[in-house]
């Protein structure tokens, strides 16, 4: 039977147990989990003045409800929406995909247990500057991810031929209409690049979609605490110690 030191649970193990070395494995993991657990506390306190207890426990996050990203909006979206038919064998899970690229995110997705909706239509406005009046344009991104936890949606653009020029510049002006519509990427859109020369690996594609998550949750949790008195830094990590310990 185990045994209990103040807080910490300990087994005796002999020399000759058959399941020495599962405990070894056991402790060694152990040790790793809280080295790094150590290690993102500090890393927490050192760029958040908002402590990890109020971030995971205290705030109340509203879903976003202004402009295009919304769940609701994105409860509404249907996939497949581009009118181009898909002529590639690119699949995953039943789902056909225009390219490799494409198919890597999809993957990714699916490995970061993101919910997603493929080429969704998007119906955004164009400024007078591009297209000579207030018109509306159709955009189909390639993804529009979900992140209900947080009440927000962002979306993602693979952009697989920036090489050649006229795919560039395409791409540069459905730039321009995401930012005109307040979908800046970064935040609200993930891109996705290479050519025939360079294809991102899976863990890069994960790297920039957990960078855009960073930045919504760092967002959700700033606009969710206005107004909180100001904590210290010390404040902060006695907090955290508490809440992970």
């Amino acid at each position: 039977m185990p045994s209990t030191y103040g807080t910490y649970k300990y087994r005796k193990v002999f020399p000759n147990s058959p399941k020495r070395a599962h405990y070894e494995q056991m402790l060694a993991l152990s040790l790793k989990l809280k080295t790094e657990r150590d290690q993102l506390i500090a890393q927490w306190s050192a760029n958040h003045d908002v402590p990890i207890a109020t971030a995971a426990a205290g705030i109340s996050i509203a879903d976003r409800n202004d402009g295009i990203l919304t769940i609701q909006n994105y409860n509404s979206w249907a996939e497949y929406s581009n009118s181009h038919p898909i002529t590639t064998e690119y699949t995953s899970d039943g789902k056909r995909y225009r390219s490799r690229i494409e198919l890597m995110t999809a993957e990714t997705l699916k490995d970061l247990g993101l919910e997603w909706k493929y080429e969704p239509l998007l119906s955004l406005n164009v400024p007078s500057r591009f297209a000579g009046d207030n018109t509306t344009v159709e955009f189909t991104p390639d993804f529009a991810v979900a992140v209900r936890e947080l009440g927000r949606v962002f979306l993602i653009e693979c952009l697989g031929m920036l090489s050649e020029s006229s795919y560039a510049n395409d791409a540069f002006d459905k730039l321009k209409i995401y930012s005109y519509n307040g979908i800046y990427p970064g935040r609200d859109l993930t891109l996705i690049s290479g050519d025939k020369n360079y294809m991102p690996s899976m863990e890069a594609i994960a790297q920039s979609v957990r960078s855009t998550l960073g930045i919504l949750c760092a967002e959700s949790i700033r606009s969710s605490n206005e107004g909180a008195p100001p904590q210290s830094k010390e404040s902060a990590l006695t907090s955290a110690g508490s809440l992970t310990s």
